[in-house]
């Protein structure tokens, strides 16, 4: 899909992966972009920046708190009053806080779950503009593989992964017409890594953020604006992309029935 004249509506808009998405978008032609994000400050101070540099009238924010359904549909009500269409939803918005897990699943699942469906049922399919409206997910390297440095944040990236193959089927595609695409991104330079032994509980996570943390390398959050402009230009409803250290992978996720089993025994009933 051309991002020409599109609308788009992102969700933690104004930092890291969001704010380098929205930028990229402007630059590709989108006609408007609704900032979403819980922090007002810094949102009315992102959109004085974005403002100078694309145009006063492609750029608005709305206070959204993603685990809040009403205030996440007066996103997209606004969206549509500024702008008069909608037709891509980047639910980004993510936290990795393993000591309040009941606040990250708040805003990793149940908000892409809110978004994801206000965009399918309500809003997409009514105001796009042409005939391709996507849903974008993102999800995380540690939707696809285990991270014992952070088992909660990795089960609700697992989540956002299963959201996402289990809505791009036909029976929901073909009367919604919504496309879905999720995106894993590798280690990269977030918010989310600031702070990051406060936001894991003592004791044995401080050994394994020890051996772990020296390992890695971050990409900038840049690499996933770049990517993911370049795969909304051709991809098919459900696919699922891992971009880390600079590159784009298409997964083929295999199904129960493909998986190599190690061991089979049989359970006989009365």
């Amino acid at each position: 899909m051309s991002l020409t004249n599109k609308v788009a509506l992102i969700t933690g808009a104004i930092s890291g992966i969001g704010l380098c998405c929205v930028k990229e978008f402007l630059r590709n032609g989108v006609k408007g972009v609704t900032l979403a994000d819980v922090n007002v400050e810094k949102g009315k101070e992102i959109l004085s920046l974005l403002e100078k540099e694309f145009g006063s009238k492609r750029v608005i924010f709305v206070k959204v708190d993603v685990s809040n359904q009403d205030e996440f549909e007066d996103a997209f009500k606004k969206t549509i009053e500024a702008f008069g269409n909608i037709d891509i939803l980047v639910n980004n918005a993510g936290i990795l806080d393993e000591r309040d897990f009941k606040r990250m699943v708040d805003i990793n699942v149940n908000g892409v779950i809110i978004g994801t469906f206000l965009a399918m049922e309500n809003y997409l399919p009514k105001y796009k503009t042409y005939d391709d409206p996507v849903v974008v997910n993102i999800s995380s390297l540690y939707g696809l593989d285990p991270s014992i440095c952070s088992p909660k944040y990795t089960a609700t990236k697992y989540a956002v992964l299963g959201l996402g193959r289990s809505l791009s089927d036909k029976t929901h595609f073909e009367p919604t017409g919504v496309k879905i695409l999720t995106i894993c991104p590798g280690l990269t330079e977030t918010a989310i890594v600031n702070d990051i032994y406060e936001k894991h509980p003592p004791g044995r996570y401080v050994n394994i953020l020890n051996n772990f943390l020296p390992t890695i390398n971050l990409q900038k959050p840049e690499v996933l604006s770049l990517a993911m402009v370049k795969i909304l230009e051709n991809f098919q409803n459900g696919d699922v992309w891992l971009v880390e250290d600079n590159q784009c992978h298409l997964l083929d996720i295999p199904s129960r029935f493909d998986l190599k089993k190690k061991k089979t025994f049989s359970i006989e009933t009365c």
